[in-house]
């Protein structure tokens, strides 16, 4: 099995290396007019280019925001393309890269980005093997190439972990209060707070850290809040042209569903056994604040109705967590991550992140594929006699 194991992530890292590559040297070829490296970045340095101006109604307007996009970066906004959906502080925080050209800025965001990644790793224990694998799996790679954000908010759900392994709920609330540079992912610690009276610290910590970031931006960009909210319903939807890059479940349902009214009511029953499942679980986690950073996260990644592929790279947390707290899953989960990269690498538009929603852009093997995986995983032995009986405590980390 060990040696599976490794032939697996061989393939998968030397398939996902030269994936990235190829596409690197593709977009640099042709001055990024390729459209994929540093795509979203190229969006979040134009939002920071109209903050700075003050220019708030164009940054929240589609025609508007593709003339300043081509007036700031010189490219070209697709018909449908993605726009800046993130709330006013997220655009401030890009004013200092206007400073410098777009390659420049999308140089150090990068290494940002692989530091914020690397500190993430130390703190939750994950050790350099997985850590390589987690980080060429396809939401890693769709970060990575497109200039995202996600390795910031792992570093964000990793220092809530590292508080919680403490019991230090101030910490735990300052840390969360930093989700309000991207709402969508607070569903889930919001959900662990109404469950879960008596979390008065967390609260605290939220609103200093989240109520300074909000105080300063209301501040400096109140007509930036006005419009920002006053476009809110438009923006939360990503539109039929862009629905291939979203992976949440009201977007599994509408792919189901011919109905979109009939996608939105399952959604909302799903989502509604969801939280009361989540919540009995919460009050039965009590004073575990580490379960329930990392049970959070998996409700945050249920629930969210405006989820991309990259963001799902926040399931290595609860992982993680899953890791320290039950020794005998994790020859399962070696194996499970190992599958799991392989499966997502057949998907035949890997541009496009097709990984996570059953039956698109899949390969026709996928089925023979996950019949393996289910049998290979279910023949794995997990830890048994004393050894599954001993609580993992001391500080073991991921290989």
């Amino acid at each position: 099995m060990v040696g599976f194991v490794s032939v697996a992530w061989v393939v998968a890292v030397m398939a996902r290396v030269y994936l990235m590559a190829a596409e690197t040297a593709l977009s640099w070829s042709r001055g990024l007019d390729v459209w994929f490296l540093g795509r979203d970045f190229a969006v979040f340095y134009t939002g920071g280019s109209l903050a700075r101006a003050g220019e708030w109604s164009a940054l929240y307007e589609l025609a508007s925001f593709a003339r300043a996009f081509n007036r700031v970066t010189g490219l070209d906004l697709p018909a449908g393309g993605p726009i800046f959906r993130y709330p006013p502080p997220t655009a401030l925080a890009f004013v200092p890269t206007n400073g410098l050209s777009l390659g420049t800025a999308l140089v150090i965001w990068t290494l940002l980005g692989i530091a914020a990644w690397w500190a993430a790793t130390k703190v939750l224990r994950i050790g350099p093997l997985a850590a390589t694998i987690v980080a060429l799996s396809i939401p890693a790679y769709g970060t990575l190439a497109l200039g995202q954000n996600t390795f910031f908010f792992v570093a964000v759900f990793a220092a809530v972990v590292a508080a919680a392994r403490r019991d230090w709920d101030l910490g735990v609330g300052l840390a969360l209060g930093l989700l309000v540079f991207k709402p969508q992912l607070a569903l889930g610690p919001v959900i662990w707070w109404l469950a879960s009276p008596g979390r008065r610290r967390q609260l605290a910590g939220a609103v200093i850290s989240g109520g300074t970031v909000l105080g300063v931006s209301a501040l400096v960009a109140p007509d930036g809040w006005a419009t920002y909210l006053g476009r809110l319903s438009i923006l939360a939807d990503p539109g039929p042209t862009n629905r291939t890059w979203y992976f949440s479940g009201l977007d599994f349902f509408r792919m189901l569903l011919p109905d979109s009214n009939l996608a939105w009511v399952a959604w909302l029953v799903i989502t509604a056994l969801v939280v009361v499942w989540s919540g009995r679980i919460f009050r039965r986690l009590g004073a575990d604040l580490e379960g329930g950073a990392g049970l959070a996260v998996v409700v945050t990644l249920l629930t969210s109705p405006h989820l991309v592929a990259y963001d799902w790279l926040l399931l290595v947390v609860p992982g993680a967590v899953l890791w320290r707290r039950a020794p005998r899953l994790r020859a399962r989960l070696l194996v499970g991550g190992a599958l799991l990269d392989l499966t997502a690498l057949l998907g035949p538009d890997l541009a496009a992140q097709q990984i996570g929603l059953f039956g698109r852009g899949l390969h026709p093997a996928f089925p023979i594929l996950l019949a393996v995986a289910v049998l290979v995983f279910g023949s794995v032995p997990s830890r048994t006699g004393e050894e599954a009986q001993t609580p993992d405590v001391g500080p073991s980390r991921i290989r």
